[in-house]
Formats: structure tokens, sequence, C-alpha cells
């Protein structure tokens, strides 16, 4: 009797790992701008992940955003010279509202949409996308000798990437409150 309840354990064990490791995989191979792969390991990586509902992997995709844009504004910092003073500022300032608003994202993504919340979602991610892009940009204005960065690039690329990621799930999100409303 108990090999048997402990096979049953093991079954659901292994449904729910399998629903969730499909839940992540479905969200990352949707992601344009992120290979799969890293996508699964950057939101598996979190321990919230296992077993995470939408809400919660939005929450992790949030976070792990914030931390890429906090890295692309240190090495936005770290190329600071007397003349890139102007592109640097504009690029560090760009990144502190990127995580203000998406802040705010987090925040709506934890409640239940209204039709004035649906609305918001997009247009603050939106907004978000055009202040991490805007820090990049600065260095491409001709103002800077050598336009953009590698490594800057480089950062921006993984921010991109997990912008992606948090857009997938709050459209994901979206669509789940209008399935439940009809």
């Amino acid at each position: 009797m108990a090999s048997l309840f402990r096979l049953s354990s093991l079954l659901t064990l292994a449904f729910l790992c399998s629903c969730h490791a499909n839940l992540i995989h479905d969200i990352c191979v949707k992601s344009a701008f992120i290979s799969p792969s890293r996508c699964v390991k950057t939101l598996s990586s979190d321990p919230l992940s296992r077993g995470a509902d939408l809400r919660t992997l939005g929450q992790i995709a949030i976070k792990k955003t914030i931390v890429a844009i906090k890295n692309t504004a240190k090495v936005a910092r770290s190329l600071r010279n007397h003349n890139n003073t102007v592109a640097v500022d504009s690029c560090i300032e760009t990144c502190r509202i990127s995580i203000l608003i998406l802040k705010e994202v987090a925040k709506l993504m934890l409640k239940d949409f209204e039709e004035r919340t649906k609305g918001d979602l997009p247009m603050k991610l939106l907004t978000v996308d055009f202040e991490v892009d805007t820090c990049e940009d600065v260095f491409e204005d001709g103002s800077v000798k050598g336009g953009r960065p590698a490594k800057l690039k480089k950062a921006g690329k993984i921010t991109n990437g997990l912008m992606n990621v948090v857009r997938i799930i709050a459209e994901k999100l979206c669509e789940g409150e209008r399935e439940s409303a009809h």
C-alpha cells in the first residue's frame, strides 16, 4: 500500500514538474530576442519558479529584467569619460526610469486586470522598451566617437531579450483575463 502511495506521489510530482517546465518552455520559445535555452535557464534559476503560475513567472521575469537594466547602467557608467558624460548620464537616467516603470508593471501583474489596467500594461512595457533603446541610442547620435560600445550592445541585448519575455507573459495574462471574462 505504501509503495502505491509513493508511486502515485511520484507520478503527481512528475506531472506538476512537466506542467511547470512546459509553461516556462512555452513562454521562452515565443521570445525572438533571447535564446529559448537561456530564457529557460534564467527563469528556472529562481527557486520560486518551481510550480509557478503565470503571475509568479511574470514577477521572476521582471526581477531578472531589472537586474539586466541595472547591469546596463553599470556598463554605461564604466564607459564614462570626458567625451561622453552626457550620453552616459542620459543612459543611466533612462535605466532608472525603466526600473520604476517595471516596478509598476510588477504591481499590475499581481492584480486581476480591469479594462483600464489591461491598456496600461502594454503602454508601460512600450515605454520601458523605448527607454532601454534610448540608453543605447544616445551613443550613436554622433556625439560619442565610435558609436555604441560592444559591452553596451551586449547588455542591451540581454535586457531586450528579458523585456520580450515580460511582454509575452503580460500578453498571456491579458489573454487569460479576457477568456475568463467570457
